[in-house]
């Protein structure tokens, strides 16, 4: 074969043998990893840019400085290796090449070429030469093509794969039944999300949602798979006993029952005789009134109305963990403005079926004589209105109400009353009567016109079900939860060397992170597990 490469003013012949193309044959197995293979066609000028060397026979074959060896074949038969040593040359100039005989070394397998500029384009075609250039190297990019249609072929491939993140991987799971959770080993809960609100200062509120972990999901409740088995067919076709029943959880593959427990009865004052209530200060006695007060969530609050040896009585509630008692006439004032006249009035009547004030079993001397004690000890403490009565709440309780550091007194000591004292009351006024007639059933009782109440009696118990169990704990630890959010975030705020803004959503997420709230999920699940309720203020449970 003669190949020949020319390019004025100079025109020069090589010679390659058969023997030089047999030699590449046998030993192209051995160095295919060095060499890449391209068909002459049209896809080497999409790949390739640089120099062309144009043959004798009018065949141009391009040389390339990005590639060490390319292979080229020329006709289907021949082909021929070379090497760019010139590191110097534009690939955007399309020129034709000059070659030296000097500069071409005979090594086989293959031919070393170096090339050198033969001439170069003038400036003022440069732009119209580098635009042919980018012609020649990939003509499918010559004009701008219309894609729309090949995109929506393929839109449906997208949309399905969307639909798999955003829903498929969701509802897959939405079938499993309680029995595979038994026979895998896993607790069969739910995906528990909560929506935060964020607001600063007078801006509009903006509503998250977080993953708070999983919460367990008790059988034949409202989201189990089981609530519509009615029938014992139904229940045999899910794989469950045929008198399934439900009422407990499935964690870890085992069954767990919250077992009941016994309280008091809610929201009914009883009179109580204990030999602890001596201990409480000098002057305390055994006996009391005590009453428990329901929320509308199931939380509780006792209130106590003890009685002492000088004839005056002390009310006494718990504020995490801690009890605090009050002189009754404090929580009197504070609760109605009313005069201290009104207050002897009614505490030395009863009211009748028309509501009219009688006098009756406790508008005895004695009474009245409790009632002025009670009254001289506001008078000691030169509390004589209802707004030195808050003020004084207010500045006794405000170190331990979380969030009203910086309220006023009277803020403080409305917040007490609301969230401590005869919480089953929204109104005060009501709250008032009723700590009137503890007052009274206390001093029938220390008079004995009354008997004390037995705890012990059906009728003056009730149960706690599983699920207002959960309910109160579970506040209690959201709560707890998002005071020390708040707390994660003043310090943020306080640190001058962070950069951090509150305003800025992004942040506040990132310190909520902080704090994550998937461990809400967990410590319900532990509460079931194990059985061992971890709070801090033993949400008025006696027995657990």
């Amino acid at each position: 074969m003669f190949l020949g490469v020319t390019s004025p003013p100079l025109s020069l012949a090589l010679l390659l043998t058969p023997s030089h193309f047999r030699h590449r044959r046998r030993h192209r197995p051995r160095c295919r990893n060095s060499f890449r293979s391209y068909r002459r066609d049209d896809s080497v000028h999409e790949i390739f840019t640089g120099f062309l060397v144009q043959t004798s026979e009018g065949i141009e074959i391009p040389i390339v400085d990005r590639i060490g060896r390319l292979e080229m074949f020329n006709r289907g038969t021949a082909f021929a290796a070379f090497r760019c040593l010139n590191q110097t040359v534009k690939l955007s100039d399309r020129l034709r090449t000059q070659v030296s005989s000097s500069d071409i070394l005979h090594k086989a397998p293959s031919i070393i070429v170096r090339i050198s500029m033969a001439s170069k384009i003038s400036q003022n075609n440069e732009l119209n030469e580098q635009e042919a250039d980018r012609k020649w190297q990939r003509p499918h990019l010559a004009e701008e093509k219309d894609y729309a249609a090949l995109e929506e072929l393929f839109k449906h491939h997208i949309d399905s794969f969307n639909y798999m993140l955003e829903h498929g991987l969701e509802t897959m799971l939405m079938n499993i039944k309680p029995v595979e959770c038994r026979q895998a080993k896993l607790t069969y809960a739910g995906r528990f999300m909560v929506e935060l609100y964020f607001q600063y200062d007078d801006g509009a509120s903006v509503r998250e949602g977080y993953n708070f972990g999983q919460f367990p999901i008790m059988l034949k409740s409202n989201l189990c798979h089981l609530k519509a088995a009615n029938d014992q067919k139904k229940l045999v076709s899910l794989q469950e006993e045929p008198s399934e029943m439900g009422g407990y959880f499935i964690l870890n593959g085992l069954e767990r029952v919250v077992r009941l427990l016994i309280l008091p009865k809610q929201n009914y004052p009883m009179s109580t005789v204990r030999n602890s209530f001596r201990d409480k200060r000098e002057g305390y006695t055994d006996k009391a009134v005590v009453i428990r007060c329901v929320r509308e969530d199931q939380s509780a609050v006792t209130v106590k109305l003890y009685y002492l040896n000088n004839g005056s009585a002390r009310l006494g509630f718990w504020i995490r963990g801690r009890e605090y008692l009050l002189p009754v006439g404090i929580i009197l004032k504070a609760l109605a403005d009313t005069t201290d006249r009104e207050i002897y009035v009614i505490l030395t009547c009863c009211f009748s079926e028309k509501y009219d004030r009688v006098k009756g079993s406790v508008g005895t001397q004695l009474v009245g004589e409790r009632a002025k004690i009670i009254l001289d000890e506001l008078q000691n403490l030169s509390l004589f209105t209802r707004s030195q009565c808050l003020q004084h709440i207010g500045e006794h309780f405000q170190p331990v109400m979380t969030g009203l550091a910086k309220e006023s007194y009277t803020v403080v000591g409305n917040a007490v009353l609301k969230d401590y004292i005869f919480v089953h009351l929204d109104d005060n006024l009501d709250k008032f009567n009723l700590l009137i007639f503890m007052l009274q059933k206390l001093f029938s009782f220390i008079d004995q016109t009354s008997l004390a109440d037995n705890p012990d009696s059906l009728q003056n118990q009730e149960v706690l079900l599983p699920g207002h169990l959960i309910t109160i704990y579970l506040k209690e630890r959201l709560q707890d939860w998002l005071v020390k959010v708040k707390r994660l975030l003043q310090d943020e705020v306080d640190d001058r060397t962070k950069k951090f803004e509150l305003s800025s959503l992004a942040d506040v997420k990132k310190v909520i992170e902080k704090n994550s709230p998937r461990q809400i999920g967990a410590i319900v699940q532990n509460l079931l597990k194990t059985g061992r309720l971890v709070t801090q203020t033993g949400l008025d449970l006696q027995q657990w």
